[in-house]
């Protein structure tokens, strides 16, 4: 597509929806590209620059847990609405101070559960693309111009979700996200299971996605929010067995046969999702 803004005010909207638009025009076959802060307002923005691809930056350990569930919320409503693609930024890096450039600043032990955390809820929110900001958190400075570029330890951390992303890409990309529902504690803004969801979780600090793909079937992503333990979660669907996509092995796999039909059990490492 066609890079058009990064991060409008609210004020620049109309202009911007007047580029996107005279690009649309001259290329109706890419969509051209604008990103946004997680706080703008969605429907002022849809209506003024009517894009088609939602994206937005999903910086929580940046700026802050609290809110970042109620983000995911909120675009991916949007999103829907709009019938288009949602998708977000996450920081290569989630020491908060890589931000500024302040001196001190390193790659955290928890980076790797922070970020997989962050994509995997994203991943249960129906966002269908990830982007790393930015560059220079995830590579050492000055590789890449005259020696091959080289990963700092977070990049590696960055690198491995991408492979994992990668693999799960041509069955996610084709799903139509439905409902997300979360375990206690239940985020703020978000909902807990109810009793008509079509699969029941049970389990601390869980995040269920589902979705449908074209043939009607049933989908669902479960993630661990918590980056400091596992989880052990439970599962009660409709159908007998359950399959599980391997992220290594790139394919469909049956579950080990439960103890009774229609339940599975599995321990969700920390930030970590998988999808039956």
């Amino acid at each position: 597509g066609y890079f058009v803004h990064d991060e409008p005010k609210a004020e620049q909207f109309e202009e911007v929806g007047r580029k996107v638009a005279a690009l649309h025009e001259t290329d109706p076959s890419r969509p051209a590209y604008v990103n946004l802060m997680a706080w703008m307002n969605l429907d002022d923005y849809i209506a003024k620059v009517q894009p088609r691809v939602l994206s937005y930056d999903y910086y929580q350990w940046w700026w802050g847990t609290e809110n970042h569930i109620w983000r995911l919320e909120a675009h991916r409503a949007a999103a829907l609405k709009a019938g288009i693609p949602l998708v977000c930024w996450i920081e290569g890096n989630a020491d908060k101070r890589w931000e500024w450039g302040e001196k001190g600043q390193t790659t955290l032990p928890d980076n790797g559960p922070k970020l997989r955390q962050s994509v995997y809820t994203s991943l249960a929110y129906g966002v269908k693309g990830v982007l790393w900001f930015n560059d220079y958190v995830i590579f050492e400075h000055g590789s890449g111009r005259k020696m091959r570029p080289q990963l700092r330890k977070g990049g590696k951390d960055v690198a491995q979700l991408n492979r994992e992303m990668q693999a799960m890409g041509p069955e996610l990309v084709r799903l139509q996200s439905v409902d997300v529902v979360h375990t206690d504690p239940v985020p703020k803004n978000a909902r807990g299971i109810g009793p008509d969801c079509p699969v029941q979780l049970q389990g601390r600090e869980l995040t269920l996605g589902l979705f449908e793909d074209p043939e009607g079937r049933t989908l669902a992503m479960i993630v661990n929010r918590s980056i400091t333990r596992p989880s052990y979660a439970i599962l009660r669907f409709p159908q007998a067995h359950a399959m599980q996509f391997d992220r290594e092995r790139v394919r469909w796999e049956c579950m080990s046969p439960p103890a009774r039909p229609g339940t599975a059990e599995m321990i969700l490492q920390p930030g970590d999702g998988v999808l039956l």
